[in-house]
């Protein structure tokens, strides 16, 4: 799936590392990540931090689009740059993930 954070207050110290690469919270400014990959947030200061959390269904999850009408699945292709698709939330690609739910 794919997860998208916005940045309500996002005092000095607080980032995300997805992946590797590490992104510092903004004020006003969503991120989006595809939450298979390691990720963490990191708050190094004092004050309270305030994000707003959405999740969507990623557009190559392919456990996801076969659960939708052939209609459907006809006027939404699979985007080119998903190759054949992956297994979906209930098959990620990370060993463990989501154990803690």
């Amino acid at each position: 799936r794919l997860t998208v954070p916005l940045g309500l207050r996002t005092p000095p110290g607080a980032s995300l590392t997805v992946g590797g690469q590490e992104v510092v919270w903004e004020e006003g400014t969503a991120v989006v990540f595809d939450d298979t990959y390691p990720h963490k947030v990191q708050h190094r200061g004092i004050l309270p931090r305030f994000v707003l959390v959405a999740w969507m269904c990623h557009p190559c999850d392919l456990s996801w689009r076969w659960k939708q009408t052939t209609l459907w699945q006809a006027t939404n292709p699979m985007p080119g740059h998903c190759g054949k698709g992956g297994g979906g939330y209930g098959d990620p690609p990370v060993p463990n993930y989501g154990d803690a739910f």
